[in-house]
């Protein structure tokens, strides 16, 4: 049977709720702050400060300060804690419908590995806390400057901002443990997890004294990367299990241009003047989608749906913006009398720096992408018994675009160092706030760039020719309860994401009258926001429209540390 055009749009915006939390991490919150031992312990306030070869990353005109050659080896690791509280129960948004157009006849409305959902005890078990649980890898730091010539330095590396490594949301397969049992994974409609099969970041930059006192430099990074990413899907609007679907997107792109300029100034013995700019090209690639129906039908008997793969959808473009950012720096040193020019950890008794950020998140919010072909969607059953495909035709499509709803968000960051004996031991300190990135009604756990303040503490040490940084910071995450929509029976549903959002639950097989409200959940007036993404759904009617999802009180707190060797040589 043939599928129309307008629902295949949802199909598409599945996909890409999938692949953005992966390829979206500046915009999106999992980059965390600048990387790198002295600059994690600054607070991030260290582009105007050139130590060793990790500039090539803050700000590469600063390598002209840099005397004879340096090399920067270090590992950055994030620990995060990313919790969601989610507003609701089992039942909201379960629904049994009878067979209808568009759908595989003799459809199992109810038949999943968890029980029915009609039930009093599916339905009336209150949504339970989902936290990410993505392995923890750190993030391994080389950089190495070169001085050409009295005025020109370069530099090469693999660098990179401290980021969160790790998704994985529930099980991996979609499921949560409650006690012996397992039930879905209330997010599972944003993210189930990621897996990152490659990933590369080769960086090359330029600084040149153009006078005395004034230095110019860019660097151009390529990122690499190919990963997985796997959400659930909803063949029909709702949330019943028995509709859903598993969706892996497989993407990747092998050439991620970014570029940094940047300006630093030293024009007297205690100040100093920087400016940076940051542009990407973003993620422009492209992949395939993988569709395994029925995905909760495990154990299934008889004529009974049970779990089947499909070949892969190719998919010809899949475009991912990154926002620019821009950055003004402002250091004042104490100098010593004695001293080597360029090594501030024997030329100066103490500094503070501050940097301001301008990030354009809200500007770069559309994500793009093309599917290249038609395709059908197919089922099987237990029985081997033939079960008719649903067939989606692509030749009307153009591109597609689903909108993130960022904010432009501002950061500040104040920090310095003080030598202690000077050129043998250092101490650093700093902080740093960051306004919130995304706006509040699409609040989710794979768009979470919220308010955020940190702190962060280290300490330098020189052994001869090497020094040792060793470093921590912890960033506090504004926690935000994003209220459920109003009670509204989901036939008087409208193209408003909010409307339609049924409260009621299903008593012994059948629509209770009166909806079932959550105590936990504040009202429109009281939250942060009210919730308006709406679910990944195939299918969806005049009167069942694809379900509100991202309700819930979001909480999240970071550790990062850091170790780093540098060295002159």
């Amino acid at each position: 049977m043939k599928y129309p055009v307008r629902d295949t749009l949802r199909i598409v915006v599945g996909f890409l709720c999938a692949l953005l939390p992966a390829l979206d991490a500046a915009a999106d919150g999992e980059t965390l702050m600048p990387g790198g031992a002295l600059g994690i312990a600054r607070g991030g306030a260290i582009a105007a400060r050139p130590s060793d070869a990790f500039t090539l990353l803050h700000n590469p005109a600063g390598l002209t300060e840099l005397p004879g050659h340096h090399g920067h080896y270090g590992l950055d690791l994030a620990v995060d804690s990313i919790c969601v509280d989610p507003y609701g129960y089992y039942g909201w948004g379960v629904v049994l419908p009878a067979e209808r157009p568009g759908t595989p006849p003799n459809l199992d409305v109810r038949r999943s590995e968890f029980g029915d959902p009609a039930s009093v005890s599916y339905g009336r078990r209150h949504l339970d806390q989902v936290c990410n649980s993505g392995g923890l890898a750190p993030v391994p730091q080389l950089a190495v400057s070169f001085q050409l010539a009295d005025k020109l330095h370069v530099a090469f590396g693999f660098v990179t901002p401290v980021l969160v490594t790790g998704a994985q949301w529930g099980g991996n397969n979609g499921t949560i443990a409650v006690g012996e049992r397992a039930r879905p994974t209330p997010t599972r409609y944003q993210l189930v997890r990621q897996e990152v099969l490659f990933a590369l970041n080769p960086t090359a930059g330029i600084a040149y004294r153009a006078l005395p006192w004034l230095s110019v430099g860019a660097s151009l990074q390529v990122a690499m990367g190919a990963l997985n990413s796997f959400q659930v899907m909803a063949l029909r609007a709702g949330t019943s299990p028995s509709n859903d679907m598993l969706t892996k997107l497989h993407a990747s792109d092998y050439f991620v241009p970014s570029l940094t300029l940047g300006a630093y100034a030293n024009p007297g013995r205690n100040w100093r003047f920087a400016a940076t700019f940051n542009w990407s090209d973003g993620f422009d690639g492209s992949g395939d989608l993988t569709f395994e129906t029925n995905h909760y039908h495990q154990g299934a008997a008889g004529d009974e749906f049970v779990p089947y793969e499909n070949d892969p959808v190719k998919l010809s473009k899949v475009k991912v913006p990154v926002p620019w950012t821009a950055t003004l720096e402002l250091r004042y040193a104490q100098p010593r009398a004695s001293g080597e020019a360029g090594d501030p950890m024997t030329s100066e008794r103490w500094d503070i720096e501050l940097d301001a950020s301008y990030i354009a998140s809200g500007q770069v919010s559309l994500t793009r992408a093309q599917v290249a072909e038609d395709f059908s969607l197919e089922f099987r059953r237990a029985n081997g018994e033939p079960q008719d495909s649903l067939e989606v035709e692509t030749t009307d499509l153009a591109e597609l675009t689903v909108d993130r709803h960022g904010l432009d968000a501002v950061a500040l960051r104040l920090g310095g160092s003080w030598n202690v004996l000077p050129g043998s031991l250092q101490v650093s300190g700093g902080g740093f706030y960051q306004s919130r990135g995304v706006k509040p009604d699409f609040a989710s756990i794979d768009n979470y760039g919220f308010g955020r303040v940190g702190f962060g503490l280290g300490v330098r040490v020189r052994l001869g020719p090497v020094d040792l940084t060793a470093s921590y910071a912890h960033i506090f995450q504004e926690t935000l309860d994003i209220a459920p929509p109003a009670h509204e029976p989901r036939e008087e549903a409208t193209d408003d994401p909010k409307s339609g959002f049924d409260q009621r639950i299903y008593e012994d097989g059948e629509l209770s009258e009166r909806p079932l409200r959550d105590p936990a959940a504040p009202s429109a007036s009281e939250a942060d926001g009210v919730a308006s993404v709406r679910q990944a759904a195939v299918f969806e009617s005049e009167d069942v429209r694809a379900r509100v999802i991202n309700a819930g009180r979001y909480v999240a707190s970071f550790n990062i540390v850091s170790l780093a060797v540098t060295h002159q040589f």
